[in-house]
């Protein structure tokens, strides 16, 4: 954000002829853009980190270990 604020400001200057219904600099565009995709960015990780919280670690490293030495043949057998 701290680069891509400032090149947004400059780029948006010589965009201005395509700007339809705003100014170059709109204060709120510059606000609320940023804010939109932080949020975006959150829920990006938040969801998978979630769904991360709810496997055992134990039966996770299990399954690695046996997929990683026997096959998948192993994993189906024990799988429950």
């Amino acid at each position: 954000m701290a680069l891509g604020l400032p090149a947004a400001f400059v780029v948006a200057g010589l965009f201005s002829n395509f700007l339809y219904g705003i100014r170059p600099h709109d204060i709120m565009t510059f606000t609320i853009v940023p804010l939109f995709l932080a949020v975006v960015a959150l829920v990006a990780c938040w969801i998978p980190a979630r769904r991360a919280t709810r496997i055992d670690p134990q039966s996770a490293l299990a399954i690695r270990i046996i997929r990683r030495c026997s096959g998948r043949r192993a994993l189906t057998l024990l799988a429950p």
